[in-house]
Protein backbone atom coordinates (compact mmCIF):
# COMPACT_ATOMS: atom_id res chain seq x y z
CA UNK A 1 0.00 0.00 0.00
CA UNK A 2 3.13 2.15 0.74
CA UNK A 3 3.92 2.08 -2.89
CA UNK A 4 0.29 3.49 -4.16
CA UNK A 5 0.92 6.47 -1.64
CA UNK A 6 4.52 6.86 -2.82
CA UNK A 7 3.57 7.07 -6.77
CA UNK A 8 0.59 8.81 -6.10
CA UNK A 9 2.99 11.47 -4.60
CA UNK A 10 5.20 11.56 -7.44
CA UNK A 11 2.45 11.72 -9.98
CA UNK A 12 1.19 14.76 -8.07
CA UNK A 13 4.54 16.50 -8.33
CA UNK A 14 4.43 15.82 -12.50
CA UNK A 15 0.58 16.55 -12.81
CA UNK A 16 0.30 19.18 -10.17
CA UNK A 17 -2.63 20.97 -12.04
CA UNK A 18 -4.07 17.50 -11.46
CA UNK A 19 -3.63 16.70 -7.95
CA UNK A 20 -7.37 16.36 -7.20
CA UNK A 21 -8.14 14.45 -10.39
CA UNK A 22 -5.17 11.73 -9.47
CA UNK A 23 -6.29 11.38 -5.92
CA UNK A 24 -9.65 9.80 -7.20
CA UNK A 25 -9.12 7.98 -10.21
CA UNK A 26 -6.08 6.49 -9.26
CA UNK A 27 -8.17 5.04 -6.65
CA UNK A 28 -10.61 3.85 -8.56
CA UNK A 29 -8.84 2.96 -11.51
CA UNK A 30 -6.78 -0.54 -12.08
CA UNK A 31 -5.92 0.49 -15.88
CA UNK A 32 -4.79 3.63 -14.58
CA UNK A 33 -2.48 2.54 -12.09
CA UNK A 34 -1.22 0.18 -14.16
CA UNK A 35 -0.14 2.96 -16.78
CA UNK A 36 1.39 4.98 -14.14
CA UNK A 37 3.23 2.02 -12.92
CA UNK A 38 4.88 1.51 -16.61
CA UNK A 39 5.11 4.89 -17.12
CA UNK A 40 7.35 5.45 -13.74
CA UNK A 41 9.08 2.34 -14.57
CA UNK A 42 9.56 3.61 -18.38
CA UNK A 43 11.31 6.79 -16.88
CA UNK A 44 13.16 4.57 -14.13
CA UNK A 45 14.73 2.35 -16.65
CA UNK A 46 15.99 5.85 -18.84
CA UNK A 47 17.38 7.01 -15.92
CA UNK A 48 19.53 3.84 -15.74
CA UNK A 49 20.20 3.98 -19.42
CA UNK A 50 20.84 7.76 -19.33
CA UNK A 51 23.74 7.50 -16.37
CA UNK A 52 24.98 4.71 -17.72
CA UNK A 53 25.84 5.58 -21.75
CA UNK A 54 25.45 9.24 -21.20
CA UNK A 55 22.54 9.23 -23.95
CA UNK A 56 18.42 8.82 -23.63
CA UNK A 57 16.93 5.58 -25.77
CA UNK A 58 15.03 6.64 -28.28
CA UNK A 59 12.53 3.73 -27.57
CA UNK A 60 11.88 4.62 -23.60
CA UNK A 61 11.74 8.12 -24.72
CA UNK A 62 8.74 7.76 -27.23
CA UNK A 63 6.46 5.36 -24.82
CA UNK A 64 7.48 7.51 -21.87
CA UNK A 65 5.93 10.19 -23.97
CA UNK A 66 3.02 7.96 -25.01
CA UNK A 67 2.33 7.07 -21.81
CA UNK A 68 2.18 10.53 -20.47
CA UNK A 69 -0.33 11.45 -23.07
CA UNK A 70 -2.18 8.15 -22.11
CA UNK A 71 -2.45 9.54 -18.80
CA UNK A 72 -3.32 13.17 -19.69
CA UNK A 73 -5.96 11.15 -21.59
CA UNK A 74 -7.67 10.31 -18.58
CA UNK A 75 -7.40 13.12 -16.09
CA UNK A 76 -8.73 15.36 -18.98
CA UNK A 77 -11.51 13.12 -18.99
CA UNK A 78 -11.94 12.95 -15.46
CA UNK A 79 -11.64 16.40 -14.97
CA UNK A 80 -13.86 17.14 -17.85
CA UNK A 81 -16.64 14.93 -15.74
CA UNK A 82 -16.42 16.15 -12.74
CA UNK A 83 -16.75 19.90 -14.09
CA UNK A 84 -19.91 18.10 -15.85
CA UNK A 85 -21.27 16.85 -12.37
CA UNK A 86 -20.55 20.08 -10.91
CA UNK A 87 -23.10 22.00 -13.46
Amino acid sequence: MEKHYRMLSILKTMFPQFEYELENIYWKNAVFREVAREYMECINKQEIILEKTGKKSDVYTDTICELKLELLSYLDKTESDNKDQKN
